[in-house]
């Protein structure tokens, strides 16, 4: 069995490692609000990545993946753009933080979802 192939069957053990993002909900321990646990959620791409790749790699899942990454690039363009504007006007830090935590989230698991619709629409 080769590296790759032993990777590829922990892939989806990985994404158990987002339900840690649950401790977001939990205080910390002088009662304020720990958003960054929220980041964990983009441990679930792995999932996606997962059914990606268990079939093998060819070059439609390239082109796929090309086209989801030009996507997702206008996304993190547009969410950086967006923490920076909360940043400027002086949003209080903890939402700044909610906002980066959920958005990286989701932009890591939109990816390979993404990629994952692109190839679908293809058959």
């Amino acid at each position: 069995m080769t590296k790759g192939q032993r990777l590829l069957r922990l892939f989806p053990w990985f994404s158990l490692l987002g339900f840690f993002g649950f401790l977001g909900l939990l205080p910390k321990f002088n009662g304020h609000p720990n958003y960054f646990f929220f980041i964990f959620f983009g441990f679930f791409a792995f999932f996606f990545y997962y059914h990606l790749e268990k079939d093998g790699v060819d070059e439609r899942l390239l082109e796929n993946r090309k086209r989801a990454a030009a996507v997702m690039l206008s996304f993190f363009t547009l969410l950086s753009f967006a923490l920076l504007f909360l940043l400027d006007r002086q949003v209080p830090a903890d939402t700044v933080l909610l906002v980066g935590s959920l958005g990286y989230a989701a932009g890591f698991v939109l990816a390979p979802a993404l990629t994952l619709f692109f190839d679908r629409k293809a058959y």
